[in-house]
């Protein structure tokens, strides 16, 4: 993970939001399938995978693309990450 900010975001959107703003990357991991953490991720450019363990294998199960809200069903349901969520 680096912090520093995308160049595509609005300077006032990055004056407000500078201390949550990170640029991932590829191939970093942001969620992790059975991580115990409730934060909620906006992905403001790029592309992720969703990617779960079938048989002890990541299989990919899902991408994602700008813009997107993503990581909220832990948020709301208080359970453990279902799925590793990656940029690609």
């Amino acid at each position: 993970m680096q912090n520093s900010i995308p160049s595509n975001i609005p300077r006032e959107e990055q004056e407000k939001f500078a201390n949550h703003l990170y640029r991932y990357q590829y191939d970093s991991v942001i969620i992790q399938e059975g991580q115990d953490d409730h934060a909620v991720y906006l992905l403001r450019e790029g592309t992720l995978a969703i990617e779960k363990l079938i048989g002890n294998k990541p299989t990919r199960i899902s991408t994602m693309e700008a813009v997107n809200f993503f990581g909220e069903m832990a948020l709301i349901t208080r359970a453990k990450r279902t799925a590793t969520v990656k940029v690609i």
